[in-house]
């Protein structure tokens, strides 16, 4: 078996803690980036000059005399940086170190700016609150009501909130957090503290989430290849997994029962039909662990590759759970839940677009009614392509396949490189995020690689990495 491992670099979502300045060159292991751009494919240092400097007028409402001011600082600056240039956030240096000198070249101008500055943030802000409440939503199965109640109370929380920032807990399972690179960085953080979530959730929510959020025993692997190689793997075992799930499936029968109203032989019904699922779920994954022989980090990939898809066994059409549901509620008990799972994949997709939105105006410094524009175009695109029902990767695919007189009318001319560059990087996002949706990709958590390569000791961790296992 040929292995693609692929570290999850900080632009593409994931941290890494090397321990060692350089990566290792591992015999029968390529590791490298994630979705990495295509060779030659850097943003000429002129092309972000330009579009900062166009952003700045174009918001400041700066006159052709004033903008020409502007332009002959931005020159100055980008003389005195000299090697400085190859900053990865060029962009966001250079604005920093031109407001000042806007502020010079015109008051009015600066005020126009800071104010488009805010409503920029307050984008970056909701694209962070509604990301987490549909993490959370995914989690724990919120109705309709809950999430947008949620959603107020964290808005107002962080307009409110000037400590130091909350801790960010990890998404609680079964998600996983999209890579950063799809808002070009990281959204910022807001925590779920504990007294927010135990105002906005009823008690047996508030349970679940906490319980999702335990820390278990891990399970940990030790897989020997490569001349003593040893790569160890930090995971869940498979009774906390289907601990896990069994408090979904609960969650799922809750929130339908709140939505339409289930009798008790509904729910028992439901609970029962969810557990065979369980449990078969769990024989297969016992059925791959107990497989004597063969390559062992082939074994671990097609465990994680279990593992991954563990959370949608509830949710395919052909599991028993959801053929009961079919089975048992009545035309207007499904009708009910049909236009609810409906609101939440709706909701899911939207926290997805605002995501991408954010990327957009970060990488293309787009103006916040140039966002409001692209977002309602996702949002029309992928509504009218019943993206609705979509999983991520599909969503983001569609977006890249938009046609592209479309997207340029969004943007000027000074916008549109580095908008398509993050256009392409989104592509490639979306083949890999389908391709692990498919089980084509694994991705392993908890990765520690010791042993010796060359002669040289390697000891490395790292928070993921993504094996090729087709």
């Amino acid at each position: 078996m040929l292995l693609f491992v692929a570290v999850v670099a900080d632009n593409v979502g994931a941290q890494i803690r090397p321990r060692q300045p350089e990566r290792p060159a591992v015999p029968g292991l390529l590791i490298n980036d994630v979705a990495p751009p295509p060779p030659g494919n850097a943003e000429p240092i002129d092309d972000v000059f330009a579009r900062e400097v166009w952003f700045m007028a174009q918001v400041g409402d700066l006159s052709p005399d004033e903008a020409d001011s502007l332009t002959h600082e931005a020159r100055k600056t980008q003389a005195r940086w000299g090697a400085r240039l190859d900053d990865a956030a060029l962009a966001a240096s250079l604005r920093r170190e031109l407001t000042p000198l806007l502020k010079d070249v015109s008051r009015s101008g600066w005020e126009k700016f800071d104010t488009e500055r805010q409503k920029l943030a307050d984008r970056r802000r909701h694209a962070s609150i509604v990301r987490q409440v549909a993490e959370l939503d995914e989690a724990i199965v919120l109705t309709g009501d809950e999430r947008a109640h949620l959603c107020e109370r964290l808005a107002k929380a962080a307009n409110v909130y000037l400590g130091p920032p909350w801790e960010p807990a990890p998404p609680p399972a079964p998600m996983s957090r999209l890579p950063a690179a799809i808002s070009a960085g990281d959204l910022e953080e807001f925590g779920l503290p504990d007294p927010l979530l135990a105002a906005a959730l009823w008690p047996a929510q508030f349970v679940a989430y906490k319980n999702l959020m335990s820390s278990p025993q891990r399970r940990v692997v030790a897989i020997e290849q490569n001349g003593g190689l040893v790569i160890e793997r930090h995971g869940l075992p498979l009774d906390e997994q289907q601990r896990r799930l069994m408090i979904y499936l609960d969650r799922l029968i809750d929130t339908a029962d709140t939505i339409c109203r289930l009798n008790d032989s509904q729910r028992e019904k439901l609970r029962l039909a969810g557990k065979i699922d369980i449990d078969r779920f769990g024989e297969r994954y016992r059925e791959v662990e107990s497989l004597a022989g063969g390559d062992p980090v082939e074994k671990e990939a097609q465990l994680s590759v279990l593992q991954s898809a563990g959370h949608r066994v509830l949710g395919e059409r052909a599991s028993n759970y959801r053929k009961a549901v079919a089975a048992l509620l009545t035309a207007e008990q499904m009708e009910r839940l049909t236009v609810a799972e409906s609101e939440r994949r709706e909701f899911r997709r939207r926290a997805l677009v605002e995501a991408v939105v954010v990327g957009f105006g970060r990488s293309a410094s787009l103006t916040a009614a140039q966002c409001d524009l692209l977002a309602q175009t996702f949002n029309d695109a992928l509504s009218a392509g019943d993206a609705v029902d979509q999983p991520a990767g599909e969503c983001l695919r569609m977006v890249g396949e938009l046609p592209e007189e479309k997207l340029r009318s969004i943007c000027a001319r000074e916008q549109w490189p580095a908008f398509r560059r993050q256009l392409a990087l989104l592509s490639r996002i979306a083949s890999q995020l389908e391709a692990e949706a498919a089980g084509k990709i694994a991705v392993l958590r908890g990765i520690r690689i010791t042993g010796a390569v060359n002669g040289e000791n390697v000891d490395v961790e790292l928070d993921e990495i993504r094996l090729n296992v087709d």
